[in-house]
């Protein structure tokens, strides 16, 4: 075989095979929920949620979509939840949170595994901080972080009891 052969063999196995070398097998959870009208989509940032809404506009033709809007600033109802030491019925306020100070953006205060009702706490919030993300656990289910811009990161599953009164008998399912 002469070499211009050999380097037209070469060249068609590299442009066929180049593409596929170097793959990268990605997947996105979502969830449409068409009763309340939302699109829930588990990615780590804005871009690969992004990524994922143009896929889906590509497949239907028309997706249209929009951040969730609230009437309240979802800062200030955390600090409130802050504030009052308790969120809501269903929401339990958990140890981690990060204000921001309004006037001066440089002005973070992040805390971890600290307790939230202390006298330190309320000085900071006295002084006009707002939070900016805020952990905290759902009905006992679900605990993760709240944030500013309405995501929610970190989710974790709490250890749910087993009722031992529902598991005496063990079944084929």
């Amino acid at each position: 075989m002469y070499r211009k052969g050999k380097r037209e063999i070469q060249d068609s196995v590299y442009g066929t095979l180049l593409p596929r070398a170097f793959t990268c097998l990605r997947r996105i959870y979502a969830n449409i929920s068409r009763r309340e009208k939302l699109l829930v989509v588990d990615a780590a940032c804005a871009p690969k949620a992004e990524e994922f809404l143009n896929l889906l506009r590509d497949t239907l033709g028309s997706f249209p979509v929009a951040l969730p809007v609230s009437k309240i600033a979802p800062g200030s109802v955390m600090t409130r939840w802050l504030k009052q030491g308790k969120a809501s019925d269903s929401f339990v306020v958990n140890d981690d949170c990060e204000w921001i100070s309004p006037k001066d953006a440089s002005n973070v205060v992040r805390l971890k595994g600290q307790d939230l009702e202390g006298d330190e706490i309320q000085a900071h919030l006295d002084a006009g901080k707002q939070a900016r993300h805020l952990a905290v656990v759902w009905d006992n289910r679900v605990s993760g972080n709240i944030v500013e811009d309405l995501s929610f990161k970190r989710q974790q599953f709490e250890n749910m009891r087993e009722e031992s009164g529902s598991f005496d008998k063990e079944t084929p399912a």
